[in-house]
């Protein structure tokens, strides 16, 4: 009797195991794609949004300093540059007349060109904050320039550290995946194995019987051809005697 065996599971081909790490790899591939691309798109979104509301400042700083740029209030200049700064975000504020001379500027402020030879060791200090110019308009005629020391990386600071945090929560979700995965395709494979040994061993314990059987068989055969033999010589020993 020819019995079809399943493969063992202990074993793997080659084609199975080149196509267990070919889809491992595109699995790995997507992820990162998706984790990279994620974290770029998340930081841009948090570098617009900075830009925005700095645009918006800045507007908003030359639109309250037209009053006082037309009358010359050098004293309302002060107190309104000094209001804008004290944002958090804000490092300076200065107002110029058309000219491009300086009127008035917050407290504590320095020019653009002495901010970029700051060192980075300085606390809160960054050489990365931007200027953020905008024209004093009246009647449809420009009167002077409004401008803000805007720190973008002050900004998004708390949006940049959530990013991260997340990523590195994503990160450790995939490798904890990852090992959840490998101990149950484990557990899978040796399910699989315990269950191709027991059906091996029944299947030999089936084939053993049936062997058996077969045996019992053909003794059972023989003993009944040598009986039919026995008695056809009888008959022709009666047909001899008559």
């Amino acid at each position: 009797m020819k019995k079809k065996q399943d493969s063992n599971p202990a074993f793997a081909s080659h084609y199975q195991r080149l196509s267990r790490l070919t889809l491992a790899a595109i699995c790995i591939v997507i992820l990162t794609h998706l984790g990279l691309n994620t974290s770029f798109h998340g930081h841009e979104i948090l570098d617009n949004q900075a830009q925005a509301t700095a645009q918006s400042l800045g507007k908003q700083f030359a639109l309250s300093a037209v009053p006082y740029v037309i009358e010359e209030d050098i004293a309302g200049l002060s107190q309104l540059t000094n209001n804008f700064a004290s944002d958090a975000f804000i490092q300076s504020a200065y107002v110029f007349d058309k000219y491009g001379l300086l009127i008035a500027k917050s407290d504590n402020s320095s020019l653009y060109s002495n901010l970029l030879e700051t060192p980075n060791s300085v606390p809160g200090i960054t050489t990365l904050s931007s200027p953020i110019v905008q024209n004093i308009m009246h009647n449809e005629k420009r009167i002077g320039f409004a401008r803000i020391t805007y720190s973008f990386p002050a900004a998004i600071k708390t949006g940049h550290e959530y990013l991260h945090d997340v990523s590195q929560q994503i990160a450790l979700m995939l490798i904890v995946s990852c090992i959840l995965t490998w101990v149950l395709a484990r557990k899978i494979k040796r399910w699989q194995v315990k269950r191709y040994i027991l059906k091996s061993e029944t299947s030999d314990e089936n084939q053993l019987e049936f062997d058996e059987n077969e045996e019992q068989q053909q003794a059972i055969e023989r003993i009944q051809v040598k009986e039919q033999e026995q008695e056809q010589k009888k008959e022709s020993a009666n047909k001899s005697n008559e």
